[in-house]
């Protein structure tokens, strides 16, 4: 007769340990690519090997993730820092296709947030140009009244500290799209 599932109050993963589960999985990726560049050049004279190559480069892309969430619950990374993806429903690994699912998602929403990335630096862009345009004769003469001071100083600061407090508001699941701990931390592995 099969266990029964057993759901426990689970932990939600801490940033640091997904980034050293994500360092992880690149170093495993990049080693894959190390092992793919250098077969290439093993069999750069044999006939079709760019073709398998390539495939084999996409497979380890495409597949490295939702194939070892499926199979073992974790990616190389994960189980390396004590991570477990389980699904809500069966308190198990994912299906394949969740754990496929689950990766197409965060790598769109990845491409997405390099999207919005390259938007708040040209909103960065623009709001330096305008301080640079408002005390250009601060920058110029090298003379500076107090009042250009505290405005450079004062907005410069403001910049600082709202985005201090966006990382700190989002760590602790308190900004839009942002999920809370459920409660206190469980000993063990962290589900993600």
């Amino acid at each position: 007769m099969a266990d029964p599932v057993v759901h426990s109050s689970a932990a939600y993963a801490t940033f640091t340990r997904r980034l050293r589960a994500l360092v992880i999985d690149s170093a495993v990726l990049v080693a894959g690519l190390v092992v793919i560049v250098l077969a290439s050049e093993l069999t750069r004279d044999v006939p079709g090997s760019g073709r398998v190559l390539a495939a084999a480069l996409f497979a380890m892309i495409l597949l490295y993730e939702p194939l070892m969430v499926w199979r073992l619950g974790g990616t190389v990374g994960h189980r390396a820092t004590n991570l477990r993806v389980v699904d809500d429903a069966s308190g198990g690994n994912p299906g394949l296709l969740r754990a496929a699912a689950r990766f197409w998602i965060k790598a769109a929403l990845g491409l997405l947030l390099v999207v919005a990335g390259y938007q708040v630096a040209l909103f960065l862009a623009i709001s330096i140009a305008f301080i640079m345009l408002v005390s250009a004769a601060c920058i110029e003469a090298n003379r500076c009244t107090p009042v250009e001071e505290a405005v450079t100083n004062a907005v410069g600061l403001a910049w600082i500290g709202a985005s201090l407090l966006c990382i700190v508001a989002g760590w602790r699941g308190r900004l839009w799209g942002a999920r809370a701990r459920p409660g206190p931390p469980v000993a063990g592995a962290a589900d993600i």
